[in-house]
């Protein structure tokens, strides 16, 4: 199996510090409202035949169900499947709409926008969550509960099934939470995990981050230990890129994201590798060292 941190070239960083971000949120709690509990979905799965593979995806922050980076992630998967194991039958799942009517479902994972962050969340952990940004961590409970419940149902309904998680910023948060909350028996059949921007990033045997300078040693949100479950480190792949100021921890780097002429000059680094280009270089590897993965597993 080629692992996929063989192909990019990376930068250790120093001693895991506070990000600048995460001080300025604290300092801000005193002036923030209380965000309201959002309402538990019943994710309900729908029927159909068995798959021998299913990836499950998760969507960033403010981006619509059926974006285009779900259907070229979920693409390049079939794609990868195709070529390295034609005869398995393969599906995949958007968290927050199940149903792929491309309307998020009623209780789903929301991956709420920007502007819905603010706001105190009174059950936030105080050693795992930033209480001011109360939107984004009832949207990424939300997405980790659909998770593990999707997951624990496919399972009850095709026993021999394998599956592969992935996510991209918000989407990458919420899916690491949902993997915590898994049993044993389900981790067991995880074969790949791909998350690509996570805010909770944590340098680690993970990380594919070509080129990448992550000073603090982090994402934005300071770091989440454990990063992944244990059994699961082996087969994660977490993809950081060079101007991706959300898992560099360096929010200044958020700027070349509003920069929208920016994909026009692709051989420039920073109009190539932000939070917003992974499709373009790290999905295609990504998807196929999970194929990959799911061969593996399925011996």
């Amino acid at each position: 199996m080629v692992d996929p941190r063989s192909l990019f070239p990376y930068r250790r960083a120093v001693t895991p510090r506070r990000t600048a971000l995460t001080v300025l949120c604290a300092g801000l709690v005193l002036a923030a409202g209380c965000t309201p509990v959002a309402p538990r979905g019943l994710f309900t799965v729908p029927e159909g035949p068995c798959a021998d593979a299913t990836m499950l995806w998760a969507r960033g922050s403010s981006m619509p169900v059926r974006s285009g980076e779900a259907r070229a992630a979920q693409q390049r998967f079939r794609d990868g499947m195709a070529a390295e194991a034609p005869g398995l039958a393969v599906g995949t799942l958007e968290l927050g709409d199940l149903d792929a009517d491309g309307t998020v479902d009623e209780g789903g994972y929301p991956a709420v926008p920007g502007g819905l962050m603010a706001g105190l969340d009174t059950r936030a952990v105080p050693a795992t969550d930033l209480p001011v940004i109360g939107g984004f961590i009832e949207s990424v409970r939300l997405g980790a509960d659909e998770l593990a419940s999707v997951l624990g149902t496919l399972h009850e309904r095709c026993p021999e099934q394998v599956f592969v998680v992935a996510g991209i910023s918000q989407g990458a948060e919420a899916v690491m939470r949902g993997l915590a909350l898994l049993p044993p028996h389900l981790l067991d059949r995880v074969a790949a995990v791909h998350v690509f921007g996570d805010p909770g990033f944590v340098v680690g045997p993970w990380m594919v981050a070509p080129d990448t300078e992550i000073p603090s040693g982090h994402g934005i949100l300071g770091p989440r230990r454990p990063y992944v479950p244990a059994p699961l480190v082996p087969r994660t792949t977490s993809w950081c890129a060079q101007f991706d100021g959300v898992c560099t921890g360096q929010f200044w780097l958020a700027v070349l994201d509003a920069v929208k002429e920016c994909p026009r000059f692709r051989e420039v680094p920073a109009c190539a590798r932000r939070h917003t280009d992974y499709d373009y270089w790290a999905f295609e590897p990504a998807m196929r060292a999970a194929a990959r993965s799911v061969v593996s597993l399925r011996g």
